[in-house]
Parts: C-alpha cells; sequence; structure tokens
C-alpha cells in the first residue's frame, strides 16, 4: 500500500506490499511470476522477495507489538500465527514484527496497526523501523504518544486519531520532516509550543465531524507553521484563536472551526489572503469581521448555527463569488434592509446558496 502521489512523499524504490488484512501477499510479476501468494505462517520466504514497503496488522487485536520473535516466549510459540480471535475467544495477541518482515525492518516504509488495542510500542522501534514514512496507530487505547515515535526522524504521515491521549510530549518537535498530523477523537487538552518546530507541516488534523479534543486555545507558535495548508480544530473547546494564526497568510487554505466557543473572530483573520474555505459553525459568535470580505479566494464561509444579529453588507456581497451559509442565526429584519440594496445582485446571480435557513429569505425580501 504505497502512499497516494498526491501527499508527495519521500520514499525508497520499494515496490513489494505486504497487506495482513486481506491475508494475501502481492508483488510485481517480473519478480516472481505471481501476482498473490497465501500468507500461511507469519514469516514469508520467497527467494527473491528482498524488501517490503508497507506491513500491516490492521484490525487483528493486537495488544502488544514486540520486535524480535524471541521476546514473546514463554509467551507464545516462536511460530504461533496471528488470526482473529473466534467467539467466545479472549481478545488481545502478542505480535513479533519480524515474523510479518522478510525484510530488515529499516526497510519498512510504512505500518499500518490501527484498530488493535496497543497501549504502548517497543523499546528500540524508533531506531529499528529508522526509515519509515508513515504510521498509523489510530483506533488503539494509547494514553500518551509512545516516546519511540519521536524518534523516527523521517517521519512523514503520523495518524493518532481515535485513542486516549491526553497530552503530546514536546519531543513531538524532533519529527521535523513531518508532513501530515492526525490527532482527532482524543483527549488532548493543550498542543505544546514545541509543535511550532514541525515546519514541514502541511496538514494539522484536531478534530473531525466524530469528535475533537479538550483544547481551549491553540499555542502562539502555530504561527510558525508556515507551510501549514489545512488547519482541522473542529469540536474542540476554543475561546479564542491566537493571533498568530495570521502569520499563516503564505500557506493556509482550508481552516475548520466548527463547534467550538469562539464568541469573536480577530480582524487579522482577513491576511490569510489564500484561504478558500473558512467553517465557522456551530459557535457563539455575535458578529463577523469585515475584512472577511477582503479575503480574494475565499470560496466557502459557513456562519452558521451562530448569535448573529446583524451582517455587514460587506459580507453579504461576497455571495456573488462565495458559497455563503448564514442559516439558524437570529438575524434581525430591520438590520438585513440596510445590506439589501448590496445583496440584490447576488440573489438575483442565484450565488448566495442558503441565506437564513428558510426564514430570513422572505424577511429580506419583505424588507425590499
Amino acid at each position: 500500500m504505497c502512499p497516494p502521489s498526491d501527499v508527495g512523499l519521500r520514499r525508497p524504490n520499494l515496490d513489494v506490499k505486504l497487506s495482513l488484512a486481506t491475508g494475501a501477499l502481492s508483488t510485481p510479476a517480473h519478480l516472481i511470476g505471481h501476482t498473490e501468494l497465501p500468507v500461511d505462517r507469519p514469516a514469508v520466504e520467497c527467494g527473491e522477495l528482498k524488501c517490503v514497503a508497507s506491513v500491516c496488522l490492521k484490525g487483528r487485536h493486537v495488544r502488544e507489538l514486540r520486535m524480535l520473535r524471541r521476546e514473546l516466549q514463554p509467551l507464545l510459540p516462536p511460530a504461533a500465527a496471528v488470526k482473529p480471535p473466534a467467539a467466545g475467544e479472549p481478545t488481545g495477541q502478542v505480535v513479533a514484527l519480524e515474523d510479518w518482515c522478510t525484510c530488515r525492518p529499516e526497510q519498512v516504509a510504512q505500518l499500518t496497526l490501527r484498530r488493535n488495542v496497543l497501549t504502548s510500542l517497543p523499546a528500540g522501534f524508533g531506531g529499528a523501523l529508522r526509515q519509515l514514512l508513515r504510521l498509523d496507530l489510530s483506533s488503539n487505547r494509547f494514553g500518551e504518544l509512545p516516546a519511540e515515535v519521536c524518534e523516527l526522524r523521517h517521519l512523514q504521515v503520523l495518524n493518532v486519531s481515535c485513542n486516549r491521549l491526553k497530552a503530546l510530549p514536546d519531543a513531538v518537535g524532533k519529527l521535523g520532516e513531518l508532513r501530515h498530523l492526525r490527532l482527532g477523537e482524543n483527549e488532548l487538552a493543550e498542543l505544546p509550543e514545541a509543535i511550532g518546530a514541525c515546519a514541514q507541516l502541511e496538514t494539522l488534523v484536531l478534530g473531525s465531524v466524530f469528535g475533537g479534543n479538550r483544547l481551549r486555545q491553540l499555542p502562539r507558535s502555530i504561527g510558525l507553521l508556515r507551510r501549514l495548508r489545512e488547519l482541522d480544530c473542529s469540536n474542540n473547546l476554543l475561546e479564542a484563536l491566537p493571533e498568530e494564526l495570521g502569520d499563516l497568510c503564505g500557506s493556509l487554505q482550508t481552516l475548520t472551526l466548527s463547534g467550538n466557543r469562539l464568541a469573536a473572530l480577530s480582524p487579522r483573520i482577513g491576511s490569510l489572503v489564500l484561504l478558500r474555505y473558512l467553517d465557522v459553525s456551530r459557535n457563539a459568535l455575535v458578529a463577523l469581521p469585515a475584512q472577511l470580505a477582503g479575503m480574494p479566494g475565499l470560496r466557502y464561509l459557513n456562519v452558521s448555527n451562530n448569535a448573529l444579529t446583524h451582517l455587514p453588507g460587506e459580507i453579504v456581497a461576497m455571495g456573488s463569488r462565495t458559497s455563503l451559509y448564514l442559516c439558524s442565526n437570529p438575524l434581525v429584519a430591520g438590520a438585513m434592509a440596510a445590506a439589501a440594496a448590496t445583496v440584490t445582485e447576488a440573489l438575483t446571480a442565484g450565488a448566495v446558496e442558503r441565506l437564513g435557513g428558510g426564514g430570513q429569505r422572505e424577511r429580506l425580501e419583505g424588507d425590499e
């Protein structure tokens, strides 16, 4: 399972795939003359098969990962195969990573361990997998980010969503080549200032429609992530945004802040001139800064389900070029009359897709 081409990862010339989710090993036909071989024992020996690009242990009820088979004694027989437990059997298996590799660990570029019951990683994990580019630890039971992960200096994609993380260590700043970090559906109360040292970061996901974290603020060092293109902080407890967020004016394109406690947006948000997508729905906004209208690239603006009573004419006029969502706000009909002349052209063109969710449009037309 090679990384998607659009992610732009550096990766070695590894073209063999090992998928334990499907129970089959596939490799180019010119290597062995077959496209699939059954995996009927933990270790597969196969002539010219010399390296593994991807190792997947998804959904196998693994509760503990060991680097070497000998470390399993006396926990399991050396050749014990890993199989999903039958109905009625206890879950939680102990796995030796070497049993699933036909190569040296340093040749593994992608490792998928999602949907298991892991709470820790073995000592030596980071040193052994020193060329790892992608690591998926999502949907496990980690209470903290294992220190071994921070030793993976070439790591570019890290997914630790849907765990029980309560904090990130400062050592996360050592991941200098990290480009994509997913931390949604955890219990994080804060992010360390050290996150600003991840200067290559392009995607930072701290929330999702399925759940966020418990963040009340973002670190000021967020402004140091000058390559960040996507920031998702949905479903947290944010009450304000750091002014340094405006320093991302040269990169940020997608900003999702829905489901927080924001009462206001700083006028400096208008400096994000590359922003194309802004979602601040389901907050406590009572007003919008007019600077939003000065963002030339903005194509989607969702401010629904807030506490807006008045709407600047400049914002309404954005409907001629922006998908504007205003529904479920207590907009005052009289205040809308002041913006009626500005919005007429946008309404005629049908560019405002939703204006008040059914009730606000009638009041606006009545005002006219």
